[in-house]
C-alpha cells in the first residue's frame, strides 16, 4: 500500500491495531482515541524485568486489548496517524489538545526560554491547562507579564487551549537527556508522590514556588557563550590545523572566565 502524509502507515500482517475511546469501543474514522493492539506480536516482551504488574495492567486497562500509551487516528482505509502520547494530550472540555501545541505556543513569545504544560484535573472540564513559564534574563516575572503570555497563547490557539493559570520558575524538571519531567510538575500540584526521580538533574527545590532568581539564567546564558566559543574554535582548527592547538587553550581559558 501506498504512503499518505501524516500516517505512520497501516498494520503489519500479523497485527490487529485499533483505535478506542475511554470506554473501549471503536471510535469512527478519523476520530482520536487510544492506540491498542488486539493480539500480541511474536516480537513482543512477555512481562517487564522487575515489573510484571505493569504489563499485565497495560493488557488488562481494556480486557483483551494491549494499550500502547499512543494516542491515535484511524482512517477508513487502515492508514494510521500517532498524535503523540497519551500523557501529553489534555483533555479539555472534550478537545483533545496536545502539550507541545501550547508549549509551541507560549515559547513563541520573546518573553519565554522556555515552557510545558501540564493538565490540571477539573470537575467541570475535566482538565484545565497549567503553563510553567522560564522567562529570558532580560525579562522579569510579572501579573502583567502572566496576563500578555496567556492572552498571547489565546490568540495563537483559541480559547479552548488558553491555560487557566501559569507559574513562573528558575528552571524546569529534566532528564539527564533533557526531557521535561511533566509527571513531576503535576505530581508536585495534586500533592502526590511523583514516584523515581532519579534521572532528574540539578536541584528539585529551584523548580517550583517562589520568586524566580536571575542566578541560573546567567549562568545558562554563560554556558551558551561558551558553546558558541567552542564551536567557532572547531571551525577554525578544521580550517587551519597548525592553530588547533592555541585555540584549545584559548578555548579553555575563556570557558573557566565565563563561569566564574
Amino acid at each position: 500500500m501506498a504512503m499518505r502524509p501524516g500516517k505512520v502507515g497501516v498494520a503489519v500482517p500479523g497485527a490487529e491495531a485499533d483505535v478506542v475511546d475511554e470506554d473501549g469501543k471503536l471510535v469512527p474514522p478519523n476520530i482520536g482515541g487510544r492506540l491498542v493492539l488486539k493480539r500480541p506480536l511474536p516480537c513482543m516482551l512477555r512481562t517487564v524485568w522487575r515489573d510484571p504488574a505493569r504489563c499485565e495492567r497495560d493488557w488488562q486497562y481494556f480486557p483483551g486489548c494491549y494499550v500502547t500509551g499512543d494516542v491515535a487516528m484511524k482512517d477508513k482505509d487502515g492508514y494510521i496517524a500517532v498524535l503523540g502520547r497519551s500523557d501529553d494530550v489534555l483533555n479539555v472540555a472534550g478537545h483533545r489538545i496536545g502539550t507541545a501545541e501550547v508549549e509551541s505556543a507560549l515559547v513563541s513569545h520573546p518573553a519565554v526560554a522556555e515552557d510545558t504544560a501540564i493538565g490540571v484535573p477539573d470537575t467541570l472540564k475535566d482538565e484545565t491547562i497549567k503553563a510553567f513559564v522560564q522567562v529570558r534574563f532580560d525579562h522579569v516575572p510579572s501579573e502583567s507579564l502572566s496576563a500578555a503570555l496567556i492572552e498571547h497563547v489565546r490568540r495563537e490557539l483559541g480559547p479552548i487551549a488558553t491555560p487557566s493559570s501559569l507559574e513562573f520558575v528558575a528552571s524546569l524538571p529534566k532528564t539527564r537527556s533533557g526531557k521535561i519531567l511533566r509527571r513531576f510538575l503535576k505530581a508536585k500540584k495534586q500533592g502526590i508522590d511523583a514516584g523515581g526521580v532519579s534521572t532528574m538533574e540539578g536541584e528539585k527545590g529551584l523548580f517550583l514556588g517562589g520568586r524566580i532568581s536571575s542566578v541560573p539564567l546567567k549562568r545558562s546564558e554563560a554556558w551558551l557563550r561558551i558553546s558558541r566559543h567552542a564551536s567557532h574554535c572547531l571551525a577554525d582548527s578544521l580550517c587551519h590545523p597548525e592553530r588547533s592547538r592555541r585555540i584549545s587553550t584559548r578555548s579553555t581559558t575563556a570557558s573557566d572566565d565565563s563561569v566564574r
